[in-house]
């Protein structure tokens, strides 16, 4: 036996319940309730339109979204991870790579020509 008193091959002693007989069960935790900015509106449910080589389809997305100007797009706070976010940051990728947006400058979102 070793000092310690641990048998490496004694079978564990399961005689005695591992719970408390007559204690009272916990309660469910209640429903969270998420804040009204935490909760997605239904305009960044619907899905970003892509085109055929997967991008993000920029004009499709501004009509499916219903925005008729990107630059009120690039003026509005949105929330990240949200459909108008992912449109905005595909509207930067586009004019970052000099790429022409309709409606929308580089000089609008803040890049140098």
């Amino acid at each position: 036996m070793r000092a310690s008193g641990f048998a490496p091959y004694a079978a564990a002693d399961t005689s005695q319940p591992t719970g408390l007989p007559n204690a009272e069960k916990p309660e469910p935790s209640p429903q969270i309730k998420l804040p009204p900015a935490l909760v997605p509106s239904e305009e960044s449910l619907v899905a970003l339109r892509r085109n055929a080589q997967g991008n993000i389809d920029i004009q499709a997305s501004l009509h499916a979204l219903g925005i008729a100007d990107p630059k009120m797009l690039w003026r509005k706070r949105v929330d990240p991870g949200s459909a108008e976010h992912a449109l905005k940051k595909e509207i930067a990728r586009a004019l970052g790579k000099r790429e022409t947006v309709p409606g929308i400058t580089r000089q609008d979102i803040g890049l140098s020509n």
